[in-house]
Order: C-alpha cells, then sequence, then structure tokens
C-alpha cells in the first residue's frame, strides 16, 4: 500500500481576547490605550515579539466599546454590529492603520501607525474603536505517526480600546440606583449608572462597606469605563469573617484612574450613593 502523506494546515485555532489586565502572550503590544484628537491626528502602536518563534501580526480596527452583557456582567471584548447607523461614534470609519500585516522575527518589534482622516463636519464629541492585533505563530510539524504530519496553529488576538476626541468634550455619571443583599459568604450588589456630556466617563468606582458606627470593615475598588448614556453592573464580593449585622455600603465613582495618564481621563464631579445591608 502506497504511503500517504497527510499535511493539516491547522488542526487547532484557538484565539483569545486580552483585555488591559493582559495575559501572557509571545507579542506584546503597546500602549495599552490609545488616545487620538484634533490636535494629534496620529499614533503609534509598538509591536514586539518576544517569543523564540516568527509571529505573523495582523492588525485591525473596529467600532467597539465596553459595555455588559444581558447578565449585567462585563463583556471582553465587546463590538458593535457590522452595519452601524450614521450617527454610531466609530472612530473605525476615519483611521487608518499602516502596515496591516508584518511578520516578526523573534525579537523583532515593529511600528504600527494610526492616521486619523475625520470630514471637517464631523461633530465635536468622543469616537471609539478597538484595536485588533491578532498575532499567529507559524505551525509546529510534529510527525504524529508514520508518513503523517500535523501542523498546529494558534492565535491570540489583543484588543486595545482607542479614543478619539474632537473640539469640546464632557463627561459625567451618576448612579441611579445601588442595591445589595448579603447572600451566604457573598455581598452581591447592583448599580444602574447614568452618563452625560457627549464623552464616556473613564474612573474607579470604590465600594465601602461601614458597620453601625459608620467604621469602613471591607472596602472594594473597581476601575470603570461608561460608554453608554445607561449602565447596569452587578458586582460580587467575599464576606467571609464578617459579624452578623447592618451594614451600609457607600458607593464612590472618581474620575481616576491608575492604568491611565491623567492628561486622558476626562474631569467630572464625583457621585455616590448608598444602601443597607443586613448581614445574617
Amino acid at each position: 500500500m502506497t504511503r500517504r502523506r497527510l499535511r493539516l494546515g491547522a488542526l487547532v485555532a484557538l484565539v483569545a481576547a486580552v483585555t488591559l489586565s493582559g495575559i501572557a502572550r509571545a507579542v506584546l503590544v503597546s500602549p495599552l490605550a490609545i488616545f487620538m484628537d484634533t490636535r494629534t491626528r496620529t499614533a503609534e502602536v509598538m509591536l514586539a515579539n518576544t517569543s523564540t518563534a516568527t509571529e505573523e501580526v495582523t492588525v485591525d480596527l473596529r467600532y467597539g466599546y465596553s459595555t455588559t452583557d444581558t447578565n449585567e456582567s462585563p463583556m471582553v471584548p465587546s463590538f458593535a454590529p457590522e452595519s452601524l447607523s450614521a450617527e454610531a461614534p466609530s472612530a473605525a470609519r476615519f483611521i487608518r492603520v499602516f502596515p496591516r500585516r508584518v511578520v516578526l522575527a523573534p525579537g523583532q518589534s515593529q511600528t504600527v501607525r494610526l492616521f486619523a482622516s475625520p470630514t471637517p463636519a464631523l461633530p465635536d464629541g468622543e469616537y471609539w474603536a478597538r484595536f485588533l492585533a491578532t498575532a499567529k505563530r507559524l505551525p509546529d510539524t510534529t510527525k504524529a505517526g508514520e508518513g503523517t504530519q500535523v501542523g498546529v496553529s494558534f492565535a491570540i488576538v489583543t484588543s486595545i480600546p482607542l479614543w478619539y476626541r474632537k473640539g469640546a468634550v464632557t463627561t459625567s455619571i451618576s448612579m441611579d440606583t445601588l442595591t445589595a443583599v448579603a447572600a451566604g459568604d457573598t455581598l452581591r450588589a447592583r448599580a444602574v449608572l447614568s452618563r452625560g456630556g457627549n464623552a464616556s466617563w473613564l474612573g474607579t468606582a470604590t465600594f465601602a462597606l461601614l458597620d453601625a458606627r459608620q467604621r469602613p470593615v471591607r472596602e472594594w475598588t473597581v476601575a470603570m469605563s461608561i460608554y453608554q448614556k445607561s449602565y447596569r453592573r452587578r458586582l460580587a464580593w467575599p464576606l467571609e469573617k464578617l459579624a452578623a449585622g447592618t451594614y451600609t455600603l457607600v458607593a464612590t465613582l472618581s474620575p481616576v484612574r491608575t492604568d491611565l495618564r491623567t492628561a486622558d481621563v476626562l474631569p467630572a464631579p464625583e457621585a455616590r450613593a448608598r444602601t443597607q445591608v443586613t448581614v445574617p
């Protein structure tokens, strides 16, 4: 019987979305947030291959932003439908990326440049996109059996948020509803927020649990990027070794982010809300 040699180009394709928190990956992308405006219509993104194998990287821009799913939990990544209305604040419509495909040898880096060319009639405001870098390692071929070769290819997608601002941009935030309940050893909270202005709200939500004497016994912080006018979020934290009693959960929304430059975070008044929690 004649020996047949089978070549499988790609047996497994693994695509992982990478957020600002990041996971270990061969091709590093920097910076992890891109801000552009009418004064600086260009930006640069550095791709660096830290692996010992050659990586093929393709880059693209898509309209997308952080949001929550039907369970009011964060979605990563999140993209808008391909068909958009003319009013959608998409920066992907007028920003171009060059080059779109690069091959990086081990230890090699490449600068990718972004160029914004919006129409003069573009209204003042903030426009959004996601910078996507898809790194694909050239397949390793290993013998799976006599006369058979199997190629395994992996792809990692790094998703970076991009903001483009034109003219006067403002933002604000309010917490319309804050509810919380202690279920077993877990505190479950739900927040309903409203965003104002013509730009996203970037900041940190601090949740402090106060005892009957208004002393903090627990504190949690959550970085938030709120794009939509109405935003709902569910959160949960452990309550181990907390004495039974009545507590107050105080939420404070501040326009401060440790992962972004201060100049890139728009100013806004702080917002607060509180609710009572009974721990059985």
